[in-house]
């Protein structure tokens, strides 16, 4: 009996975690957490040892005593666990890795500059304070030592240094990396890589937010420049064609 779960949707934010949480929930050998973003590797208290796994897998999977059924996979989607810290280092990928250096990693990918618009978008929606998204590409980019409260926006597109984080602690054949387009029809790539039998899906789709306008073409440029060097880090390490996210 297994005493670990088996996979984790680990990113990225505004990337299509959600569908894609929908869409694995549906096949009979998938057990996906029953809350999408469990946050137990990011969490504040968290503890590596027996005690802390039991309260997680209870918590997303409602697992007793008789522990987790090897006749399914166990998997749960929290975007947030690829984040890493100004420094470069991983925030979070290590604790997984304690806890299961097995675990296989899916992790989806969209054009990072439409995916921070999209982010800076959900949190104005939310009604946080956020500043207009020119002034948050500009403290990201600027000169200036100290750190934008809004910096997250800027550095969850930094897909490069996510794939060398992910590389420094887990084999490249317990990852899967998926530039998105329409994850119905790409939730096979997902299966094939979890060993997982075709199965016929109900389709989902991403929650679009009505922009009130589009992202101001000078300042898409000056973002799309930032990201080149990690994008084509990004390329080389998946073989992944990156040059519409970089031309």
């Amino acid at each position: 009996m297994k005493t670990r779960i088996d996979f984790l949707v680990a990113g990225i934010q505004k990337c299509g975690t959600n569908a894609l949480h929908d869409l694995l929930s549906q096949h009979p050998a998938v057990r996906m957490s029953a809350r999408k973003e469990m946050h137990y590797f990011d969490g504040t208290s968290f503890a590596d040892d027996d005690d802390a796994h039991d309260d997680y897998h209870r918590a997303g999977w409602d697992i007793g005593t008789e522990g987790l059924d090897d006749r399914f996979l166990y998997g749960e989607s929290t975007p947030k666990y690829v984040r890493f810290r100004p420094s470069g280092a991983p925030r979070y990928l290590p604790r997984i890795h304690a806890y299961n250096p097995a675990i296989k990693l899916v992790v989806l990918f969209r054009d990072p500059v439409e995916r921070a618009y999209s982010q800076w978008n959900m949190l104005r929606d939310q009604g946080r304070p956020v500043p207009p998204f020119e002034d948050v590409v500009d403290a990201a980019l600027g000169a200036s030592s100290e750190r934008s409260p809004w910096a997250d926006i800027v550095e969850r597109g930094c897909y490069g240094r996510v794939v060398f984080n992910l590389f420094s602690l887990f084999p490249p054949e317990n990852c899967c990396f998926v530039k998105v387009d329409d994850l119905n029809h790409q939730v096979g790539e997902v299966e094939r890589f979890l060993g997982l039998a075709a199965f016929d899906y109900a389709p989902r789709y991403s929650y679009a937010l009505a922009y009130e306008s589009t992202v101001d073409p000078t300042v898409a440029d000056r973002l799309r420049r930032h990201y080149r060097a990690e994008m084509r880090i990004f390329g080389r390490l998946t073989g992944i064609d990156v040059d519409d996210w970089i031309s």
